[in-house]
């Protein structure tokens, strides 16, 4: 069973390995910037992969071996997969580095597919979801304008709707044999994949078709949104199933009331709006550290409204933690270091600012503070 009481231990834990690594963090800025960064981070994200493959545990009985059993201690590797994959962009944009367009995007589409096989190998989707958004938001955002640009984002769209299509006739095929017991080969390889991707969608579109298998999760957690009213639910109604992780905002709201659940969007919508600005004002400054802005906004914002829509049955349910609401000693870490660094770097945008106010407002001022600025300073 899931052992959901809150551990203190693991939290200042979390805490002081965060602060760590931001301590840490010009060194790793610098590495960054070096010629075979690129291509370390690639082989370490396929090595997370692969040791999930061979040595993965999984710990909540979901089928998704993400975790690596130390001890008593579990560490959910998939989280560092999305650390690497931040530093592998922001490797890939630095400015000391003089990628073409073309190797850009083989890079990173070499990237992505290793972290698409690696995902479907362990059954771990959720992740796949944000190292999707951000795989195809960093090359919008920070890639150049140009036309093989805009042919492999396209191709990446409808290669994506192709292919949850594919999967839907795939289980249409299957689903027969699989409950004859028929099937082998490939297809008994595949059908595990195609059933989740096809539980998740149809459940969400349907979550009456199975309240209390497949939509049980689902189905609880719209009963304790329906209960909480202004102030909580006066019933004592508790039966729901992972409170301390995917739903987590659910029994949020559950316990307190909607007033609360509506501060908590509306401080996650501050981080994604004031991160992505900080990230648009570092582009002018070094692109290197925008990625990293950018990215650390993603995996706050972009995740915790991927599983809060999820579980509230607005979008397919992701399964992953949300930031600042869910347990969790290694996410823990991860959140808070990046939260740090973005106060880091919003700290020291904000200093910048000053002196250019200082030194007047015409553009020749402004242009001679960008050149001069460098956050290693």
């Amino acid at each position: 069973q899931v052992i959901s009481q809150f551990s203190m231990v693991k939290y200042f834990a979390g805490l002081a390995i965060a602060i760590v690594l931001i301590l840490m963090y010009r060194l790793i800025r610098k590495a960054l910037s070096f010629n075979y960064t690129t291509y370390f981070l690639l082989f370490v994200s396929a090595c997370l992969y692969i040791a999930l493959l061979f040595f993965g545990k999984d710990t909540n009985g979901y089928g998704t071996t993400a975790w690596i059993k130390i001890g008593s201690m579990s560490l959910q590797l998939t989280d560092f997969a999305k650390i690497t994959a931040i530093l592998f962009y922001s490797s890939l944009f630095s400015a000391r580095k003089t990628y073409s367009n073309r190797s850009i995007l083989i890079l990173s589409s070499v990237f992505f597919i290793v972290n698409f096989i690696g995902s479907v190998l362990i059954h771990e989707l959720g992740s796949f979801y944000i190292l999707y958004f951000l795989h195809l938001s960093m090359l919008y955002i920070f890639m150049e304008k140009g036309r093989k640009k805009r042919i492999y984002l396209l191709t990446i769209a409808i290669a994506t709707i192709s292919a949850i299509i594919i999967l839907f006739l795939l289980y249409k095929i299957l689903a027969p044999s699989a409950t004859a017991g028929t099937l082998n080969g490939v297809t008994k390889i595949l059908w595990p994949i195609v059933r989740k991707v096809y539980s998740r969608f149809s459940i969400t579109a349907n979550i009456n078709s199975d309240p209390y298998g497949a939509g049980y999760q689902l189905f609880q957690g719209k009963r304790a949104l329906w209960m909480s009213g202004l102030l909580g639910n006066t019933v004592n109604f508790t039966a729901i199933p992972v409170p301390e992780s995917d739903m987590a905002f659910v029994t949020l709201v559950n316990s307190f009331g909607m007033p609360l659940g509506f501060i908590v969007v509306f401080l996650l919508l501050q981080i994604g709006i004031r991160g992505s600005e900080l990230s648009r004002r570092l582009i002018q400054i070094n692109k290197q550290d925008a990625v990293v802005a950018y990215g650390a906004t993603v995996l706050l914002f972009m995740q915790a409204m991927l599983v809060i829509l999820g579980s509230c049955n607005i979008i397919p349910l992701a399964g992953l933690p949300i930031p600042f609401l869910s347990r969790g000693g290694t996410y823990q870490a991860i959140v808070f270091f990046f939260a740090g660094i973005l106060l880091q770097m919003s700290e020291r945008n904000d200093e910048f600012d000053d002196e250019d106010l200082e030194q007047g407002d015409d553009e020749n001022n402004d242009e001679q503070a960008f050149t001069r600025i460098d956050i290693n300073e």
